[in-house]
């Protein structure tokens, strides 16, 4: 668990992250994983684009998923406590 409040949305995208990445994209020394525990939901969005490559490579593929699931990330707002005023 990560601990702090979600939207949908947000849950959603890092459901979807996980899936496809795994557990370490989000685990406390990740950057998304830092971010979200600060409560900076922004700083954890930007942190979707560090995972597009594989085997050192970015593919265009992993690309546009972690487009769509940034997107998704906060197509419900902030939540109200977070530290991105």
């Amino acid at each position: 668990a990560i601990g702090v409040p979600l939207t949908q949305a947000m849950f959603d995208a890092l459901v979807s992250l996980v899936y496809n990445v795994g557990p370490r994209a989000v685990a406390a020394d990740s950057t998304i994983g830092a971010a979200l525990r600060d409560r900076k939901y922004l700083h954890a969005r930007d942190g979707f684009g560090l995972w597009v490559k594989q085997s050192g490579k970015k593919l265009k593929g992993l690309e546009g998923r972690r487009q769509n699931e940034k997107s998704l990330f906060t197509a419900d707002g902030l939540p109200k406590d977070s530290a991105d005023a």
